[in-house]
């Protein structure tokens, strides 16, 4: 099966969100470009991005994502390639991550984890200031080190030569073989990394007169070539780590137990939810049930899930796809239902209700009424979900409305997803509620 490029890059999501002249930009479209070279599914693809100005370079890929902590984006990508090793893994960082988690970037390297981490150089943290980062040049002018850097910068190809990594390459934001080389680097077997020089027009050009010229220059002064300058043929951790347990248990590993399908699958050939609350509503958790309950259905499942970095506070949505065949499209232009259960929710979803069509359906706690959107909403009144009484219930309750509503699940595969959970007491918490809203649906 053959893909384009904007199976991978959403081109709806654009223009990018950088600084006029910023390379970031051309970084995405070559990535966006190389991903169709190696000819993944995008559902097989995961994108991890750290902090920093390319760390908000997740949004405009249809494919899995993952945010994190400044500078632990080469941890979050390996935890991925090890419990899944059938992904394909690619690390967005900047250099000020890198230099953040230089310790995480060399122990994969050395461990020849099966990731490709593309690190954006660009001398500088851009989204903080432009203070110098560890690979700013020596003498270099940043708002840290106004009378010149005397640090030397570090080189990320050679750290790779250095610590046994499989691949590694040199390259700049302009090369018009950038996404055939960052393909290259996605299709290498173990560690890969590309070090791309970039230009921060915001801060570290201004301050330095930089130019495609002088970047070259620089290049020159410290003997350094652009290209591949790193390729070996060790094997990868991902496949001995495997060989490992095989060996000790004397078999080969299991692939895990599929989840059998308990009940019919519904008549429908697909259909999206957005459900959109608030953190500490089990938002994530009662997606996931309602995940599994599609699932048992013998239907193909999907969740995306977007929330802040901090703790019990904010938004929290999950957004999911539900139809009988594989799903390779993670995200949805227009889900078909909304349901939306707290004001953090209605409120960072806000300009996606304005471009709903009329064919989508809204179904929202009557509290948060009225809604500026050309879809059809339908309120939830508060006596049929009790809102009073299920602070961390009451997505469930609203969950259970919407399936009653709409069918995209049964509500038998609803509960018996519900009793999957592994704490009793959770599983019994949400069995009640279930039973409760069964019992408040069949009053109506």
């Amino acid at each position: 099966m053959s893909f384009e490029v904007n199976d991978y890059l959403l081109e709806k999501s654009k223009p990018y969100p950088f600084c006029p002249g910023c390379s970031h930009g051309q970084v995405l479209d070559a990535l966006g470009k190389a991903l169709p070279m190696v000819g993944v599914a995008p559902n097989r693809v995961a994108l991890v991005t750290d902090i920093g100005c390319i760390g908000i370079s997740d949004k405009h890929f249809g494919m899995h994502t993952f945010h994190g902590l400044h500078g632990r984006s080469v941890t979050y990508a390996t935890g991925l390639k090890l419990g899944n090793p059938d992904l394909t893994v690619v690390v967005l960082v900047g250099d000020g991550g890198l230099g953040i988690g230089g310790h995480h970037f060399l122990h994969a390297a050395r461990r020849n984890v099966d990731i490709t981490v593309l690190v954006c150089n660009n001398f500088n943290f851009g989204m903080t200031g432009g203070q110098h980062s560890v690979t700013t040049p020596h003498q270099a002018v940043t708002a840290t080190t106004s009378e010149g850097n005397f640090e030397y910068p570090l080189d990320i190809a050679g750290l790779v030569d250095v610590a046994q990594g499989n691949f590694a390459a040199r390259v700049m934001f302009y090369d018009p073989k950038l996404p055939e080389i960052i393909a290259e680097a996605i299709r290498s077997p173990g560690f890969a990394a590309l070090d791309i020089w970039e230009m921060c027009t915001a801060y570290y050009a201004k301050r330095n007169k930089l130019n495609r010229t002088v970047l070259e220059e620089q290049l020159k002064e410290r003997n350094l070539s652009t290209g591949i300058v790193v390729r070996r043929e060790r094997k990868g951790y991902v496949e001995q780590y495997r060989q490992s347990l095989e060996a000790l248990q004397g078999k080969p590993l299991s692939e895990g137990t599929p989840m059998a399908s308990e009940f019919p699958r519904p008549s429908y050939p697909r259909q999206s939810v957005l459900i959109a609350g608030r953190a500490g509503q089990k938002v994530r958790s009662t997606a996931m049930i309602l995940g599994r309950a599609g699932v048992l259905s013998d239907l193909y499942v999907t969740q995306r899930d977007d929330y802040p970095v901090t703790v019990m506070t904010g938004h929290s949505t999950a957004e999911m796809i539900f139809q009988p065949d594989p799903v390779n499209a993670l995200t949805v232009d227009a889900p078909d239902y909304v349901l939306i259960t707290a004001e953090e929710g209605r409120d960072v979803i806000r300009e996606r209700l304005k471009g709903l069509p009329a064919t989508s359906t809204v179904y929202a706690l009557e509290e948060l009424l009225p809604l500026d959107t050309p879809a059809r909403v339908e309120p939830i009144p508060a006596t049929a979900v009790d809102i009073q009484k299920k602070k961390t219930q009451i997505v469930l309750a609203c969950v259970a409305w919407l399936a009653a509503r709409t069918g995209v699940v049964s509500p038998e595969a609803l509960r018996r997803a519900a009793q999957s959970e592994e704490r009793q007491s959770i599983s019994d918490e949400n069995l009640a509620t279930l039973a409760e809203m069964d019992a408040r649906l069949a009053r109506k």
